[in-house]
């Protein structure tokens, strides 16, 4: 038997908007984004992933801006990314900030083949900049049943916790979707970071990031890393979007999964059978302790 799914991922160029207005900018971005899900549609893409806030990625806000212009579930724009994805029969797992009964999140919105919404993760660990203007806080990790599979996503600084991918893998996630915004940290780390959390926890890691060149349009360092990718639970990169605004693609079986030899038992094994059925975790509970309180004497 064979789950043959097509991953893509899509990386936009970043645009700073400076002067524009707010709605302007907004406005701009998603029309880009539109017309890079039809192409990834015209790929006969299974699910696609956009990058982190796209809908805002450039523009400037504080508090009482995002409360305004924060998105909600039955708004215009959700209805147009409905469309396509009914259009191309695909699915689409957008990153927006999400107004939810009040509060703003950073937010990934899974929708299904027909544009229905098929299930909402709320970023756990947003940074001190968004918490400053008055993003809060998820609670908790999340999975979701696909046509293709069991999905589940974390949001750039979720990534700098290794507890986020496994919490979700160990709910059953077959594809972790990571939409983010790439630079500070180094790209060495960044792929790093990629490749060992789709190994440790045997599952497909995409991510989503931002094509950022300068004006005189080429790549620096410091700069947006691009590198949007699919990785596979072996950690080998399947598809690599590079340094332009770009979409990649990615075939994969979901049945195929890795297998080790005599890990952990004498014999063939599913790799991520085999990990998480030999955890200890009565063990591990100094994981779940503040600093102060695992510290020793």
């Amino acid at each position: 038997m064979s789950r043959n799914v097509r991953i893509s991922t899509i990386q936009p160029k970043l645009t700073v908007y400076r002067d524009q207005l707010i709605e302007a900018g907004r406005r701009e971005n998603i029309e880009r984004m539109l017309g890079l899900l039809h192409q990834a549609g015209e790929r006969g893409s299974d699910i696609v992933l956009l990058p982190e806030t796209f809908t805002h990625a450039g523009i400037p806000l504080d508090a009482g801006k995002l409360e305004r212009h924060a998105e909600t579930l039955d708004n215009a724009m959700f209805g147009e990314l409905s469309a396509v994805c009914a259009r191309y029969g695909m699915h689409v797992v957008a990153s927006v900030y999400l107004n939810d009964r009040g509060a703003v999140y950073n937010s990934c919105v899974f929708l299904d083949r027909g544009g229905l919404v098929a299930g909402v993760y709320h970023k756990v660990h947003p940074t001190y900049p968004e918490m400053a203007y008055g993003v809060q806080s998820g609670t908790e990790f999340r999975v979701f049943t696909l046509d293709i599979g069991t999905v589940g996503a974390i949001i750039c600084h979720d990534n700098s916790f290794v507890e986020s991918a496994r919490c979700t893998a160990l709910m059953g996630a077959e594809i972790l979707f990571w939409p983010h915004f790439q630079s500070g940290w180094g790209e060495v780390m960044w792929e790093v970071q990629l490749k060992s959390r789709a190994i440790d926890n045997g599952c497909l890691f995409v991510s989503s990031s931002y094509s950022d060149k300068s004006e005189r349009n080429h790549w620096a360092p410091g700069r947006f890393v691009g590198r949007s990718n699919i990785v596979g639970d072996d950690g080998i990169i399947l598809a690599d979007a590079g340094r332009e605004e770009s979409i990649a693609t990615a075939d994969v079986d979901l049945d195929d999964k890795r297998r080790a030899h005599s890990f952990c038992y004498n014999d063939v094994v599913d790799y991520q059978k085999a990990l998480f059925d030999n955890r200890k975790p009565e063990a591990y509970g100094r994981i779940v302790m503040r600093r102060e309180e695992g510290s020793a004497p």
